[in-house]
């Protein structure tokens, strides 16, 4: 029975790990087929292409070989998640071109796009707090902290989910209505409200005051473990905080491309910094597996263009 219980985390993180990769090459089909829409990296979703292997492949020898640490599943259910918003995005691209009705179920696979992208990018947000001991920082402030994210976190998504905005999920498309939005709350829900905006600073300043705080209490190892985590973290959070203060903001100005590159940061460096730190550091001894894994998937590769 022991051993059974063992093995359960094992085969959930490889399991959610294929059903991602299943997904995420079912969005590489529906891209290929969607690429008149698409105008831009942004409509093809490449920071989200470019996250899902890295987050994917963390979690998934994270949570197998160290499951009571929640970093790795988070990861793993960042990756999910990401893969799950990618097949939505084009499967309700691929429906607007069909000619389906943006009030049709393509304004559902809208809705899951939208939310499950809001999602993601809050996650990370735990995977800062968490790393790399999957405890918080001592102390009650810190908790509090912890509290505080969760709440904000959730207020942003329940926002997302009844917010009027239309969906765009190109600019050659019309937008997709949303399918929950409540009118009467337009003023609270308002991605360019005050509520929201502050609430999103808020949330920025907290999780970067978090991983300050955890870099300058690391000490030898760890602080060697953390480092590049940490450097990647801070500038990230930092171009999106200086985001709110430069002018521009959704006119292709410094602004935006302030958070354009804290995103890429967030989304791509910061996972890519674990990484680094497994396989330069040691970080959860499981450098020596990945190592033998990456070899045995390449000789495999090797073995089949060879014979085939």
């Amino acid at each position: 029975m022991t051993a059974r219980w063992e093995r359960w985390p094992v085969r959930l993180a490889w399991g959610i790990g294929l059903f991602s990769f299943v997904l995420l090459v079912g969005s590489l089909v529906l891209l290929a087929l969607d690429w008149r829409a698409i105008d831009s990296p942004l409509p093809a979703q490449s920071l989200y292409f470019l996250q899902a292997p890295i987050v994917g492949i963390l979690g998934v020898v994270l949570s197998a070989r160290r499951p009571r640490n929640p970093v790795g599943w988070l990861l793993l259910a960042i990756g999910a998640v990401g893969a799950i918003y990618l097949v939505a995005d084009f499967a309700a691209m691929r429906g607007l071109l069909s000619g389906a009705s943006p009030r049709s179920w393509v304004a559902w696979s809208a809705w899951v796009f939208n939310n499950t992208g809001t999602l993601g990018a809050l996650l990370l947000a735990f995977v800062i707090l968490f790393f790399p001991d999957g405890r918080l920082l001592p102390g009650r402030p810190w908790r509090l902290v912890a509290w505080a994210v969760f709440a904000l976190i959730a207020i942003a998504i329940t926002t997302s989910m009844i917010g009027v905005a239309p969906i765009e999920l190109s600019p050659r498309l019309p937008g997709v209505p949303n399918p929950l939005s409540v009118p009467a709350l337009d003023w609270l829900t308002s991605s360019n409200g005050a509520g929201s905006t502050i609430g999103l600073l808020l949330l920025l300043l907290l999780v970067f005051a978090a991983a300050v705080a955890r870099f300058r209490r690391s000490r030898g190892v760890e602080r060697s473990q953390l480092r590049w985590f940490a450097y990647a973290a801070v500038a990230a959070l930092g171009l999106m905080v200086s985001g709110f203060a430069l002018p521009g903001a959704g006119s292709g100005g410094p602004s935006d491309v302030a958070w354009t590159a804290g995103s890429f940061g967030l989304f791509v460096i910061v996972p890519a910094t674990i990484g680094l730190a497994i396989m330069r550091h040691g970080l959860y001894d499981i450098d020596v597996f990945i190592s033998r894994t990456l070899g045995y998937g390449s000789l495999a590769v090797f073995i089949t263009a060879v014979y085939v």
